[in-house]
């Protein structure tokens, strides 16, 4: 959804090493905006969150999610 974002394996590597630096308890993650859609079903949100928490663990102890309402029009 944003622009511009670095590719996930450069995102990961600098979120370990910053991870690495300050420790787990003051990076944090932040997952989101969740838009649940016809287009992206739930299923697909929870594996790709289980993805980057397995690659994740042991460099931050909290992560913040926020949900955000598909925006659906009437024709």
């Amino acid at each position: 959804m944003e622009a511009f974002v670095p590719p996930a394996e450069i995102v990961l590597e600098s979120f370990h090493t910053l991870a690495d630096r300050y420790s787990p308890q003051h990076v944090l993650w932040r997952f989101d905006p969740i838009v649940l859609s016809s287009q992206l079903p739930v299923d697909a949100v929870v594996e790709k969150f289980s993805r980057l928490a397995e690659r994740l663990k042991g460099a931050t102890e909290r992560c913040y999610i926020s949900f955000k309402a598909a925006d659906v029009r009437q024709p």
